[in-house]
């Protein structure tokens, strides 16, 4: 930091993930990369610094920014020390208190992480860590827009803790103890392989292959002798073929279901035409009855006519009245 700040330039983007350990003979060399938002704070014709200036918006990762760029100031050399503080708190314990803050709005998260940084002391945020890195915070946070840094001083609180912790200066960094040249990234479940493999990476290729040899003797010593019908890759040139999985016809429970489908429409088609015979036979014997009421409805009627004549054989229920009245004359004469 030190080193860019020399330069007039502000970083303005300090976060762990702008870290880089070097390799083999610089392994003990941290640099700094991703300088997208670098800033000169120095006119390099007149040698001043910038102007303070206010309501300036965020530059740079909201997680690790200084609370002064949080409140819109102009950041200067101050702000990256700040930063650079929140990156040492979130290695050592592995998250940040304002960590996965959400917002409705972009704005609305960045000051719920403000309000968290204002209202959380130093103390209560380096409480698990040493006491050295509490007064780095504190004098990164006293700093005025335009002062210098002590960076000796600040080297010093750190050399100090390192001198506590180890008691001499040993640069023999975890990333150090397998110097190995294999690009592949290492995991929990297969750290002891890899490991192997990084050992014998480090081989000489003579003495590599002969260890590879020598591996595949004892491998070839422990078979068993070769059974019939068993796959061995020491004694077969080509791995038998699987035979192919019987076809299954997809469309089985489809033409099943569509079988199934053409006897219900035959079923309801017989129960159609037995209905239809049914009804023929309760029309015939509705037609039936219908002509036996009716035929007894004319005995009725005649039965009734009858009644209605007279002992003489006269009827008077006759139609012309003229008729009528001549029988009762011819009646009453008599």
């Amino acid at each position: 930091m030190e080193i860019i700040h020399s330069k007039g330039l502000l970083h303005r983007d300090i976060k762990p993930d702008n870290y880089v350990m070097g390799r083999n003979e610089s392994s003990q060399i941290v640099y700094l990369i991703d300088y997208g938002l670098v800033k000169r704070y120095i006119n390099t014709k007149t040698r001043a610094h910038i102007p303070y200036v206010e309501n300036k918006r965020l530059v740079g990762t909201a997680r690790y920014a200084s609370l002064n760029t949080h409140m819109g100031a102009e950041q200067s050399r101050r702000d990256d020390l700040e930063s650079l503080g929140y990156s040492l708190i979130y290695m050592l314990t592995g998250a940040l208190p304002w960590q996965g803050t959400k917002g409705t709005t972009k704005r609305d998260k960045y000051d719920k992480i403000m309000e968290k940084k204002m209202d959380l002391p130093i103390g209560e945020l380096c409480k698990k860590l040493p006491i050295e890195m509490a007064r780095y915070m504190y004098y990164c946070k006293e700093l005025k827009f335009e002062e210098d840094p002590d960076y000796d001083e600040l080297k010093r609180l750190f050399r100090q803790v390192f001198q506590q912790a180890f008691g001499s200066k040993n640069f023999d960094f975890d990333w150090n103890t397998l110097r190995c040249d294999l690009t592949k990234r290492t995991t929990r479940k297969s750290n002891d392989s890899n490991k192997a493999e990084c050992e014998d990476a480090n081989k000489p290729p003579m003495q590599r292959k002969i260890s590879r040899i020598v591996e595949v003797q004892k491998l070839a010593s422990g078979l068993t002798p070769r059974q019939p019908g068993v796959y061995n890759p020491f004694f077969d040139s080509e791995e038998p073929k699987v035979p192919d999985p019987p076809q299954v016809n997809k469309f089985a429970d489809l033409e099943e279901s569509k079988d199934l489908g053409l006897e219900k429409t035959k079923t309801s088609q017989n129960r159609d035409k037995e209905g239809g015979k049914l009804e023929n036979k309760i029309d015939k014997e509705a037609k039936s009855n219908s002509d036996e009421i009716e035929s007894e409805v004319v005995e009725v009627k005649k039965e009734r006519k009858r009644r209605d004549t007279d002992d003489r054989g006269y009827d008077f229920c006759g139609p012309d009245i003229t008729e009528r009245t001549h029988v009762y004359s011819l009646a009453n004469s008599l």
